[in-house]
């Protein structure tokens, strides 16, 4: 072991008679360029991490030395957080009075980092519940994103699927040069029907090293992929009934098609539509290019969809021919959709892992069915 050239006076005592000392932080990453020294019991630490258990008393550097009388034993931890750590050390050390009753959510992310580092989640139950509450509710897109992990570390099911919801229905793929990996971007906008936050970056999913299952990113864009199918068929089935009028009409206002005097009024109103359809849709949408939508989101292509299909117009005495009341159907439901569908991608692996967390943690979860009635009454993504 190096010897530390930290002064005495400055070592916090989890345990004053603990034979181990740890020199934490340190690094560019942590809070503070220098490193922290706190003496521990490694008894303590080695019954509640199979992690340190290998780390201090397996065949490692950070290990007892073997003239433990005249050397101290120190093990640097240059890559953890002072803070997290501090706070696991005082639970396990039984240090309760120590703990704090709330935490904000970077604090709770970066502990349930630490935690699953060292796989140390469980011994946060008995505070996890009052914790969690801050990983809840509309929040940014970097705290969606922290959410989402919280919820995967907790096992806290419905939270999981409700972040991956909103996620995966406000990321846009990009193309980036050839040579260069495409990659996936998210930020969600204001509230529902508002403009995008543009106080808010854009923010590179595959740049985030901690937001669950290694699959998540083609979880996210499974989703996409299959929300936007379901309205760019709608608009494709319109063109379609209005693109070839001699074997059938989609007009509604005329009931008899085989008589000569309503066969012309179908047609204009095939027409009238049709055309309204291909100036106010996204041209990504109409016929010659069905199925290119590559780097938009839902939200952009379904708020773009939803309003503009208001501006179509019909001819008189047609307005039962209107679109109107088949595209508000539509967005309601597909909002009323989501969860379900988000549900059939989350996947048994996925399912089992988060269920060994609850056991951990002590998460309880609603049912199934009042998170899908609680999501399709209140959520609205554009």
């Amino acid at each position: 072991m190096e010897n530390s050239t930290l002064p005495h006076g400055n070592v916090i005592n989890i345990d004053a008679e603990g034979d181990l000392l740890l020199d934490v932080g340190g690094d560019e990453d942590s809070e503070s360029s220098q490193p922290q020294r706190l003496r521990v019991c490694s008894s303590t630490l080695r019954r509640h991490s199979p992690v340190w258990k290998q780390m201090l008393f397996g065949p490692w550097k950070e290990s007892k030395p073997a003239n433990v009388k005249s050397e101290e034993w120190i093990v640097k931890l240059p890559g953890d957080s002072v803070k997290p750590l501090q706070i696991v050390l005082n639970i396990i050390h039984g240090r309760f009075s120590q703990i704090p009753h709330s935490l904000d959510l970077d604090e709770l992310y970066n502990l349930l980092i630490f935690t699953n580092k060292y796989d140390l989640t469980a011994t946060l139950r008995p505070w996890c519940v009052q914790w969690a509450v801050v990983a809840h509710g509309d929040l940014s897109s970097e705290d969606t994103l922290k959410s989402l992990f919280v919820a995967w570390e907790l096992g806290d099911e419905n939270l999981f699927a409700l972040r991956i919801e909103e996620i995966s229905v406000n990321t846009s793929p990009q193309d980036s040069f050839p040579s260069i990996q495409a990659v996936n971007l998210f930020r969600k906008p204001g509230l529902a029907g508002g403009s995008e936050a543009e106080d808010e970056e854009w923010i590179v999913l595959e740049h985030q090293d901690y937001l669950g299952p290694h699959d998540i990113i083609d979880v996210l864009l499974s989703i996409r992929k299959k929300v936007l199918f379901i309205i760019a068929m709608a608009v494709d089935d319109d063109l379609v009934s209005r693109r070839y009028p001699p074997y059938g009409t989609a007009c509604s206002a005329s009931r008899n098609y085989n008589s000569g005097k309503t066969r012309g009024t179908a047609t204009l109103c095939d027409a009238a539509i049709f055309g309204g359809l291909m100036i106010h849709m996204d041209q990504r949408l109409t016929l010659m290019n069905r199925g290119t939508i590559k780097t938009d989101s839902v939200v952009q292509v379904a708020a773009s969809v939803f309003s503009n299909i208001k501006l179509i117009e019909v001819l008189p005495n047609h307005t039962q021919c209107s679109l109107h009341r088949k595209y508000e159907a539509l967005d309601q439901e597909i909002h009323e959709k989501l969860p379900g569908l988000v549900a059939k991608h989350i996947k048994p692996g996925h399912k089992s892992y988060m269920e060994n967390q609850r056991n951990k943690t002590g998460i309880e979860l609603s049912s199934q069915a009042e998170r899908k009635q609680i999501q399709a009454s209140t959520r609205r993504y554009w």
